[in-house]
């Protein structure tokens, strides 16, 4: 409910994706990840998290783009 009331907050959207990752509902987790990461460019968190979600229904590409993405964001 929180990310409904606060469309626009990358954590609150994170969290949500959060919770679909652990649910093994990859799938529903990637766009919640996707605009946390496009709203918080600055955070890697999230695409390393989609990253993973991509891997969950094997779409390596997806995947590929967004670990790049985080590294661009944080070569560390």
């Amino acid at each position: 409910s929180t990310a409904c009331r606060t469309p626009d907050s990358p954590d609150a959207l994170g969290e949500l994706g959060m919770l679909y990752f652990a649910a093994d509902s990859h799938l529903a987790a990637i766009p919640c990840f996707q605009k946390a990461s496009d709203l918080d460019q600055k955070s890697l968190r999230w695409c390393y998290y989609m990253g993973l979600s991509a891997l969950g229904i094997y779409d390596s590409e997806l995947a590929k783009k967004a670990f790049e993405r985080a590294l661009q964001t944080d070569p560390e």
